[in-house]
């Protein structure tokens, strides 16, 4: 899920402001909570990692916002405590089979609501980030990224920007992950404080 693999890192980054071994900072919070005793099994394991990384500090962060912009009160009743140690301990071939997950929650809820609804693609959160960086957002973007002025700007390699940026814009790669997380970033930097 990180935006940069190791390799892009290494490029983008100034050798000087760049740790020893990247990969060991970036996965440090991860590797921690695998000392602490998760599951020895690849999917229980995984679960877990979600459970106390992803799911509250993105997708309920995104939920609770989304719901407050809209004036809505949000439940996530599948987090009831009871409810959610029944299904952690679920086997395996309950939650998963094949590559489709909620297998077993998804059974059951076919029996009530239509199987196309229970069936459908996700679609999630995700925004038009990669036309909006090509067109509407660009030049803003563009020029935060390469405002030597901003604090950070000097820990990056501006012609590896510049070329991300290029390629993005001219459609020959999706750069957005790359390019909105060094926005963000760099917005952040920048304000006084």
């Amino acid at each position: 899920m990180a935006p940069f693999s190791t390799d892009e890192k290494q490029a983008l980054w100034r050798v000087d402001a760049l740790p020893a071994d990247p990969d060991v900072t970036t996965f440090a919070p991860i590797h921690e909570l695998v000392q602490r005793g998760l599951p020895d099994e690849r999917l229980p394991r995984l679960l877990q990692l979600f459970l106390q990384t992803y799911l509250p500090e993105d997708i309920l962060v995104k939920t609770d916002r989304a719901a407050m912009m809209n004036g809505l009160e949000v439940r996530a009743p599948f987090l009831a405590r009871g409810f959610a140690e029944f299904a952690i301990a679920l086997p395996g071939h309950w939650k998963l089979r094949g590559l489709r997950g909620k297998y077993l929650l998804k059974k059951l809820a076919a029996r009530r609501v239509p199987p196309d609804a229970v069936y459908r693609p996700k679609h999630g959160f995700a925004l038009p980030l990669a036309e909006l960086l090509r067109t509407l957002f660009f030049e803003t973007v563009r020029g935060r990224l390469l405002d030597r002025g901003n604090p950070v700007a000097a820990w990056f390699n501006t012609p590896v920007i510049e070329r991300l940026l290029g390629e993005h814009r001219g459609g020959r790669r999706d750069h957005a992950k790359k390019l909105w997380t060094l926005y963000i970033l760099f917005c952040v930097a920048a304000r006084p404080g």
